[in-house]
């Protein structure tokens, strides 16, 4: 459901076992990909009529999606991860501030 609630800890593991933190900062330093701090914020503004969970969700499922403005689509799919997963993983970037 949307705006379902994860678990910040274990989405910070999973942000580390996944290799997000082999292209994403959780700083605004670019390393492959944006950074992540403030994601959350920015993901609420991304696409017109999408919440920012959602954008971030499907941002995870399909990366090429909605590709941020001087990126290009080089990130994989995580559609393997389950939605505990990944509401984890939303939970544990909303904490990026």
């Amino acid at each position: 459901a949307v705006g379902a609630s994860g678990n910040p800890e274990r989405g910070r593991q999973l942000y580390t076992e996944n290799g997000c933190s082999g292209c994403h900062s959780t700083s605004d330093e670019v390393i492959v990909g944006p950074g992540h701090r403030g994601v959350a914020e920015r993901s609420a503004s991304a696409v017109v009529g999408m919440s920012g969970e959602e954008y971030m969700r499907q941002s995870i499922k399909e990366p090429g999606a909605h590709l941020v403005e001087g990126f290009t689509n080089l990130m994989p799919s995580f559609a393997n991860l389950d939605r505990s997963d990944i509401d984890d993983l939303i939970a544990y970037l909303k904490t990026l501030e």
